[in-house]
């Protein structure tokens, strides 16, 4: 196993919270600290490894327990536990320390933490988080494969799915779990998009370019077709927060795009699920609910925007998604939320944040902008169209152009500026 570390630096640790630990305890001991054993041509400070072996011992009992804590019973004909156990190191490695700490820290830390048998803990009855995630891919094989709009019934439950019980959670009550967590205090991610942000709208066109204000804003019904977000015939306006990645969402290597931008008339309020917090399982100032909460939950959001291949025979991978928006839209909080849109991760552009509004495209005009007088059965406006559109040309002769335009000016040629 090679010789047991007792001083190491931030430099062998490797996971966010765990450096910052490190360094923070390294600035604390100060001139008492020892000299990390791990960095060979330089003498840098260190922090005790019993430290972290202290730290590391207290994720262990918070996530599990040993078998025989748990009342596991013992199988005397087969010489061991009666149900599945992890050895300490096992345990580890489910925390991930193989990644998060250098081999020679790790096997410090399996050789100082007693070896036992262990199981998680609660078990071997499953957290509601758990029972969550197993309905959650019930209900994604559920709407693509079995039902798309009608949901299997299911015996009552209580209004709180959130209870001691070891059973899935029925694929009817799936949402309405989702929307507790979304909801809760504890992970925040319901927030506002004010009037002073720029949402940008981009088209993708080939010969004709858009030009009219309904052309570069949500479709019409009778031209919606299914999304990420949205069902065929169901209108609304996906954009981004910054023209790039609106280019970047409609560009499939040969078309050009013009990007619009817009401005929210009033504050929106939206699910942010960019803001889930990734919280770390090292992290003993999180509560062991709100970090399984909100692993639950960033994984759910992979799910959501996770890239799909856009051909038709495909379409009914959006169906969860899809239903998770109608959803939010108009059940979140039994109805009693307004919710204005959803802010997602861009799948084509690293750090790129996409927003979808729900709203068709008289939505995303003013009257003025709309140019007739709005019938009572259309919506107010949720957003208006700034004067100044972007033209991006792709391809041979150039690799890009970037052009403006005014939405006023409708006979504006291609190539203007």
């Amino acid at each position: 196993m090679g010789d047991m570390v007792t001083w190491f630096c931030e430099r062998h640790v490797h996971e966010p919270f765990l450096v910052e630990y490190v360094t923070e305890q390294i600035r604390w001991l100060d001139e008492d600290s020892g000299e990390c054993e791990l960095c060979l041509w330089e003498a840098r400070p260190g922090m005790p490894m019993d430290d972290l072996v202290e730290l590391v011992e207290q994720v262990v009992d918070r996530h599990f327990e040993r078998a025989a804590d748990n009342g596991v019973p013992w199988d005397s004909e087969e010489g061991g536990w009666a149900f599945s156990t992890s050895d300490t190191e096992e345990v580890l490695q489910e925390l991930g320390l193989p990644d998060a700490v250098d081999a020679e820290i790790m096997n410090t830390l399996v050789a100082s933490i007693e070896d036992d048998s262990w199981v998680d803990r609660g078990s071997p009855a499953r957290s509601p988080i758990e029972r969550l995630g197993s309905g959650w891919r019930t209900f994604v094989r559920h709407v693509q494969h079995t039902s798309r709009f009608l949901l299997r019934p299911e015996p009552e439950r209580p209004h709180d799915i959130f209870f001691e019980d070891d059973r899935d959670v029925p694929v009817s009550e799936v949402m309405h779990a989702i929307g507790q967590l979304i909801v809760s205090p504890q992970l925040d991610i319901l927030t506002t998009v004010d009037t002073a942000t720029a949402i940008y709208r981009a088209r993708a066109y080939g010969e004709v370019r858009p030009r009219e204000p309904l052309e570069l804003v949500a479709p019409p019904p009778p031209r919606a077709t299914a999304g990420r977000m949205n069902a065929a015939g169901i209108p609304v306006l996906y954009g981004a927060f910054d023209a790039e990645t609106a280019a970047a969402e409609v560009y499939d290597g040969s078309d050009n795009a013009v990007i619009a931008c817009l401005h929210p008339v009033r504050d929106l309020t939206v699910v942010d699920l960019t803001q889930v917090p990734r919280f770390s399982i090292f992290d003993l100032r999180v509560s062991a609910e709100a970090f399984e909460r909100a692993a639950f939950l960033n994984g759910f959001v992979n799910d959501v925007v996770r890239p799909v291949v856009r051909d038709g025979r495909r379409d009914h991978e959006y169906a969860p998604t899809q239903y998770v928006t109608e959803y939010l839209r108009w059940q979140l909080g039994h109805g009693q939320l307004r919710v204005d849109g959803v802010v997602f991760r861009s799948a084509r552009r690293p750090g790129g944040r996409n927003i979808v509004v729900f709203t068709d495209g008289p939505g995303c005009l003013t009257d003025e902008q709309l140019g007739r007088p709005r019938p009572s059965w259309i919506a107010a406006p949720l957003l208006a169209l700034a004067d100044a559109v972007e033209i991006r040309e792709y391809g041979p002769p150039t690799t890009r152009v970037v052009r403006q335009f005014s939405v006023a000016d409708r006979d504006a040629p291609p190539g203007s500026s």
